[in-house]
């Protein structure tokens, strides 16, 4: 076996051992669990060492593996067609019942995030970056037709709808109201049709 065809071997088996390791941890997630690096590695049936070689902190494979979970959601194809009202109910719609079918993973992800907030903000920093997240492009497809709306209030509303939904809505709803998954996307739904007449009757307003 000549030199390449080794180093590709190599490569590929990387790979299948990251990728056990974000699998092991993703189940583990899914149920409920926060597993450790020497969880995930027994889970995958790979030493603690070598697991230690991909992932140098439990935060990083937790990430990743939440990442994994949540990157799995509908083609945001379905929010090009139709009037902007039907854009907009298709994706808070998405993601407000994403919210709750990944509840486990998502609280998982929401507390990673925190964390590194607290370990930047407790370290001096305050350059802590924007996670921008999938909604943000969801919602400005579905409010692409809106021309007439500048792009300040364009950002405005954008800002208004991304509120109602993801993990931070699912757990207003849920923990602060006592809402079930169908009673927060209602309300979520009903918000965003609220807010989005606003904006428009505003606009007209000023034409």
């Amino acid at each position: 076996m000549d030199k390449s065809s080794t180093k590709k071997l190599r490569l590929n088996q990387r790979r299948r051992t990251r990728a056990a390791l974000v699998e092991a941890a993703r189940k583990a997630v899914q149920q409920g669990e926060t597993p450790t690096i020497e969880a995930a590695a027994e889970a995958a049936g790979i030493s603690r060492a070598t697991a230690y070689r991909y992932f140098t902190s439990q935060q990083a494979l937790l990430l990743e593996a939440t990442l994994d979970v949540i990157g799995t959601i509908p083609d945001p194809r379905m929010v090009d067609e139709g009037p902007v009202e039907s854009r907009v109910d298709a994706a808070i719609q998405t993601f407000i019942r994403m919210g709750f079918d990944h509840e486990p993973v998502m609280r998982t992800f929401l507390m990673l995030s925190l964390e590194q907030w607290l370990r930047t903000h407790q370290g001096g920093g305050d350059n802590y970056p924007v996670r921008k997240g999938r909604r943000i492009p969801w919602l400005d497809r579905a409010l692409a037709p809106l021309s007439r709306l500048s792009p300040s209030e364009k950002r405005r509303l954008r800002t208004a709808l991304s509120m109602l939904c993801g993990v931070e809505a699912m757990i207003v709803a849920k923990d602060v109201c006592g809402c079930t998954a169908k009673q927060a996307e209602e309300a979520s739904r009903w918000a965003a049709q609220a807010i989005l007449r606003a904006a428009l009757e505003e606009t007209k307003r000023k034409t």
